[in-house]
């Protein structure tokens, strides 16, 4: 077995930078979206790098942005950027999972 020995008063060296990923391949930190902005993107790969990047950056700050995709044309996918209900509620309705935002009802 190996030994470990713990060590102390080790100072910490400075930060070089090295080892950090890169912000964004394709620049998708640079853009700043509002509620109803939209993107049109010709390169599916490109589409699912964006939801992938969006969703990550959302849940590591807390924003709530929230994105959504559909295919517009012959290899075209628009991106828009949507408001999200906050206040929803979820219940369980004979069986059925049932969730109410704001006064809308949709079923699951």
């Amino acid at each position: 077995m190996t030994k470990i020995q713990i060590e102390k008063g080790v100072p910490i060296p400075e930060d070089t930078g090295q080892g950090r990923p890169q912000l964004s391949k394709y620049g998708f930190h640079e853009l700043e979206f509002e509620v109803n902005d939209s993107i049109l993107v010709k390169d599916y790969k490109l589409v699912k790098a964006f939801l992938s990047h969006t969703y990550t950056r959302a849940k590591r700050s807390n924003s709530g942005h929230k994105f959504l995709s559909r295919k517009v044309g012959d290899n075209q996918w628009r991106i828009w950027r949507v408001k999200w209900p906050k206040k929803h509620t979820i219940f369980l309705m004979g069986g059925v999972v049932v969730l109410v935002a704001m006064s809308t009802m949709m079923i699951t």
